[in-house]
C-alpha cells in the first residue's frame, strides 16, 4: 500500500485515487522583532526585503515573483532552502523574511515564536491530498487508515489563514 501526502497537483496518474485533507494558505513570517514585522506589510517593503526560498528543486523562482514581476518589482533571494522545517528556525533568527504554509507555522506563531503578515502579493493556496492505487478502494483496513491519516492531519490545527490570524 502506498499514502502520499502529496501538495502538488498530481492529476496525471490515472490509476491513483486522490482525497483533499485541506487547502492551505501562506504567510510572510519573520522573526518576532524584525523591523517589517508590522500589521500592514507593504509590497514596496516586501520586495526590498532578504527572502529566504523554500524549493525542492533549487530553483528561487515562484509564485511569488511573477506576482512581483507583475508589479515591476523583485526580490532578492539570499537563501533557498529545500525544506519548510529548515526554514522556521533559519527565519527566526536572522532577518530573512519567507512565504509559509498556515499549516506549518501556526503552532511557531501561537508561541510567539514568529511573526506574520498577509502577503502583499496573491500566493496561490495549495491543496494537501492523500493517493493511493485505485485497486485500494474498497480494502476496508485502508479505508479505515485514510479516514484516520485525514482525521490526524485536520486535528493538527488551523488550515485556514483567517484562523492562524487568531491565534
Amino acid at each position: 500500500m502506498w499514502i502520499w501526502l502529496s501538495a502538488p497537483a498530481i492529476d496525471r496518474w490515472r490509476t491513483s485515487t486522490r482525497t483533499t485533507c485541506s487547502t492551505q494558505g501562506y504567510v510572510c513570517a519573520m522573526r518576532k522583532d524584525h523591523p517589517l514585522a508590522k500589521p500592514n506589510l507593504t509590497v514596496e517593503a516586501f520586495a526590498a526585503a532578504d527572502h529566504l526560498v523554500i524549493s525542492w528543486s533549487g530553483d528561487a523562482t515562484s509564485a511569488t515573483d511573477q506576482a512581483l514581476h507583475q508589479l515591476g518589482l523583485t526580490r532578492r533571494v539570499a537563501l533557498t532552502v529545500n525544506h519548510f522545517a529548515s526554514a522556521v528556525p533559519i527565519v527566526m533568527e536572522t532577518n530573512l523574511i519567507a512565504i509559509l504554509p498556515t499549516d506549518y507555522i501556526h503552532q511557531h506563531v501561537a508561541s510567539g515564536e514568529l511573526f506574520i503578515a498577509r502577503t502583499p502579493v496573491d500566493v496561490p493556496h495549495t491543496s494537501i491530498s492523500m493517493l493511493w492505487h485505485k485497486r485500494q478502494n474498497r480494502a476496508a483496513g485502508l479505508r479505515w487508515l485514510r479516514q484516520h491519516l485525514k482525521e490526524l492531519y485536520i486535528a493538527r490545527g488551523p488550515h485556514n489563514i483567517d484562523d492562524v490570524y487568531r491565534i
